[in-house]
């Protein structure tokens, strides 16, 4: 059983809002994903997709595992060939993010990435390391 997150995402119309410099993107594999990186985990928004199709490596069994559960708990669904964010979700890694979105195992520090293609990784994990 996994602890349930109550959390809020920042909301503001303030011109001087740099929450749009906080949004990352995950391309890979045929998804096309939005999120935000919290000290709690990753955030993936409402209306991010991957497709639906399963990979055949065995990783791929661990993120079929992953993407039911979300699809019974109604965070995912089904819709044609891909599967649908419905509400933003928080995982508790970018990794885990991705791989919901991506369907197989796959480095989410590496793949989200702002809108200058800048890695999470490079934004976040080298720069706490200077």
């Amino acid at each position: 059983s996994q602890p349930i997150f109550f959390f809020f995402l920042k909301t503001t119309t303030d011109d001087n809002d740099k929450e749009n410099d906080e949004i990352y993107y995950c391309n890979a594999s045929g998804a096309d994903g939005r999120g935000q990186y919290m000290t709690e985990g990753f955030v993936v928004l409402k209306g991010s997709s991957g497709p639906l199709k399963k990979s055949p490596s065995p990783d791929g069994k661990r993120a079929e595992r992953i993407r039911v559960k979300l699809i019974k708990n109604n965070i995912f669904k089904i819709e044609g060939d891909r599967v649908i964010c419905q509400k933003d979700h928080l995982f508790g890694s970018p990794s885990g993010a991705a791989v919901s979105l991506v369907g197989r195992a796959i480095n989410g520090w590496m793949v989200w990435i702002d809108k200058d293609g800048r890695t999470l990784d490079e934004l976040k994990r080298q720069s706490d390391d200077s």
